[in-house]
């Protein structure tokens, strides 16, 4: 059966070390089973992510952080405990969303780690509640940015726009034409960004911007629209999923646009999907340098271990970077928790707000999560990118080291 299928309920709990999958709720017995451990008690992270639907589809997230468990346990457990994963799918439903922040809590889960929500406002006030962390998710609502339960070890979506936009204006790549999702949060998101381009280009901001329906299936005329004023750039403001038809359409029509920016929401998958001078424009800051860097290879060598083991979601192809934000979630809390017996969520709380300059690997620099970030994203502690493309289909680094957002914005690459 495809991982996806098993993983794509309510909510399941996944007891690594037994290599068992249940349902939520249903006893799960420390005695015997994890006799291996130093410390025989179950330990729970979780996180919530939309699967199997056409807007949002996360299945990689989950066989990331499915990946980072089972490679604690082979080694002897999270800091000696069996580590097991909480996985709830929100089914893009505010109502399923507060189901999933109350099973988390139900679950005595030490934290959130990774994935997204496109209704996470109705998470984090419950999961704040119950005085659980949120580490390295996307977040979509604004306030989510300065809730004081939440820690970004990456670079959210919001830092990796704006240093695009540095990029393509100091690099002479615009105008910068954006299709966005004809909404009030996308008119709100299209304008926030406006006011980033206007302040480095001279008062010039986007142009076109061409609002897409959620529900779009005909790409030609946006793509007609994108097209007019020759933009050398387009910022998507779009899905993945609309974003590559929309990519198909602009090449078949032929197209001024040298780069497509997008965040880390897609795959090689999709890269390839389009294929040819199409694919090699995609453009992106990230997070994470490409993972056939030597700085992410421990990363690749759990993923590996688990398409091995039958997860076909754990796939390198179709692993987009949010799913690297689980992983290093939990190697956040390992470092964070390390030699505690007792770990809960208060712990790994305090654990991150007394932390300095964690080192998490050489795929991001070192991190203090209580490093304030700029007003209106006071939890943005992280704010280097790395600058990547793709040459001949391959992933490849467009700057050989990470950019700080205010480095970017300056030109100073």
């Amino acid at each position: 059966m495809r991982s996806r299928r098993r993983v794509a309920v309510a909510a399941v709990v996944l007891a690594l070390s037994a290599v068992a999958l249940v349902m939520a709720g249903t006893a799960i017995s420390s005695s015997g089973k994890y006799s291996k451990f130093k410390y025989p008690t179950l330990i729970k992270v979780g996180t919530v992510v939309t699967l199997n639907n056409p807007v949002s589809q996360q299945p990689a997230v989950a066989a990331a952080l499915i990946a980072a468990a089972r490679a604690y346990n082979r080694e002897g457990g999270f800091n000696g405990h069996p580590l097991g994963v909480v996985i709830c799918n929100d089914k893009l439903d505010p109502n399923e969303a507060v189901a999933c922040a109350r099973k988390l809590a139900d679950e005595k889960v030490i934290a959130l780690v990774g994935g997204q929500s496109l209704v996470d406002t109705n998470i984090q006030p419950i999961l704040q509640a119950a005085g659980i962390p949120m580490i390295g998710n996307n977040p979509i609502g604004a306030a989510l940015y300065s809730a004081p339960n939440e820690y970004f070890p990456q670079v959210p979506a919001i830092i990796q726009y704006q240093a695009m936009i540095g990029y393509a204006v100091h690099n002479k790549s615009t105008p910068i034409g954006v299709p966005f999702s004809d909404s009030t949060s996308g008119r709100g998101f299209l304008g926030l960004l406006d006011g980033v381009a206007k302040g480095i280009n001279n008062g010039t901001g986007f142009d076109p911007t061409v609002p897409v329906s959620t529900t779009a299936s005909d790409f030609a005329p946006i793509a007609a629209a994108l097209n007019r004023g020759n933009p050398q750039s387009m910022l998507s403001l779009v899905g993945i999923r609309q974003g590559v038809p929309l990519i198909k359409a602009l090449e078949a029509q032929g197209t001024s646009l040298q780069h497509y920016m997008f965040t880390g929401a897609y795959a090689l998958s999709d890269v390839q999907q389009v294929g040819g001078k199409g694919g090699d424009k995609f453009f992106s800051a990230l997070s994470y340098p490409p993972y056939s860097s030597t700085a992410m290879k421990q990363f690749v060598k759990d993923l590996v271990a688990e398409e091995k083991r039958g997860n076909s979601d754990a796939n390198l192809n179709t692993i987009d970077p949010r799913a690297v934000d689980a992983w290093i979630s939990l190697r956040a809390i390992a470092k964070v928790t390390r030699g505690q017996k007792d770990i809960t969520a208060a712990s790994v709380t305090k654990g991150l707000d007394n932390a300095k300059l964690l080192d998490l690997g050489p795929m991001v620099p070192k991190w203090t999560p209580s490093t304030p970030g700029p007003t209106g994203f006071a939890r943005v502690s992280n704010q280097s990118v790395w600058f990547t493309g793709f040459k001949n289909g391959k992933q490849v680094l467009f700057v050989n080291h990470p950019v700080t957002l205010a480095n970017a914005l300056a030109g100073k690459f």
